[in-house]
């Protein structure tokens, strides 16, 4: 396999730059290249088919002067379009294709997953909101209007991105089986956040999409509980995509406990399969690993 990488970073004119690499399975690096850009931007995740890397250039503007005058270092211009940038998985900085997304700016922190159409189309799957911007205050995040949308980039076009929302389920942290990753793909997982207006950027649930029916199931949490990113592990000889296990944190806001809950994927019931207690309360967060 490869780990593939990239990170941002801004220069004295405000002009941006992504350092982007690949190793290789030994963790010897096997390319880099930097790939410019008109302003500096924050790049949270990127995108990776058999055959492309995919950057997602979008309006979180990186701002030193602001930080200097008292001003978060960061804001949301949405008068700027979201961008994806493709380049093949070794090709150099001055090889990126830029495709912009029409209408006003958006925010993708996370990409479920993207792949190669075998008419050279590009498509790709992630949580977009309109209007996110995790340095305002609480009430102005809009993590409630954080959707899975599917993005297909057009072969041989600069400006031909077509837009599709895929729920309406308000999501963050998508997930798949990681053996999936860069290829076709059925079924996507991601943390639901709460529909309590009290309650904050916190998940209540877990959402398993079906790219084939359109279907959204959730699972939703007992009152008082809250969930992290879930964790797609395959089962032992798993003869399906979805045949594996959910894995995620709960938090329990009104206990002293703490608890990591175990779902079957495939089912995917209300029921879940196991709940293994944890030795020490922990608190709420987002991201989690198996």
């Amino acid at each position: 396999g490869e780990l593939i990488w990239c990170g941002y970073r801004i220069g004295s004119e405000g002009e941006g730059a992504l350092d982007y690499g690949v190793w290789d399975c030994d963790g010897h690096e096997a390319h880099r290249a930097v790939i410019q850009l008109p302003h500096g931007v924050v790049v949270h995740d990127l995108a990776v088919t058999a055959h492309h890397t995919v950057f997602l250039d979008c309006p979180l503007l990186l701002s030193p002067e602001d930080a200097l005058h008292g001003k978060a270092p960061v804001h949301f211009e949405k008068g700027l379009p979201m961008r994806f940038g493709v380049l093949p998985r070794k090709g150099g900085g001055d090889e990126v294709i830029w495709h912009e997304v029409r209408g006003a700016g958006k925010m993708c922190y996370h990409v479920m997953n993207a792949f190669d159409e075998p008419n050279g189309d590009i498509l790709v799957v992630g949580c977009c909101s309109p209007d996110l911007d995790l340095f305002s205050d609480i009430g102005g995040v809009g993590f409630r209007d954080v959707r899975l949308v599917e993005w297909r980039i057009s072969a041989g076009t600069r400006d031909c991105v077509t837009e599709r929302r895929l729920s309406e389920v308000p999501c963050e942290f998508p997930r798949i089986n990681d053996n999936y990753i860069g290829v076709p793909f059925r079924f996507g997982y991601a943390a639901v956040f709460s529909p309590r207006e009290d309650d904050g950027p916190v998940f209540t649930g877990i959402l398993k999409y079906d790219r084939w029916s359109g279907e959204t199931a959730i699972h939703e949490m007992s009152t008082g509980q809250y969930c992290s990113e879930p964790i797609f592990v395959p089962r032992r000889h798993a003869v399906g995509e979805d045949d594996g296990y959910l894995l995620f944190h709960v938090h329990d806001q009104d206990g002293p406990t703490s608890y990591v809950d175990i779902l079957d994927a495939s089912s995917f019931t209300q029921k879940t399969t196991c709940r293994l207690k944890m030795p020490h309360r922990v608190p709420f967060g987002f991201h989690s690993l198996w």
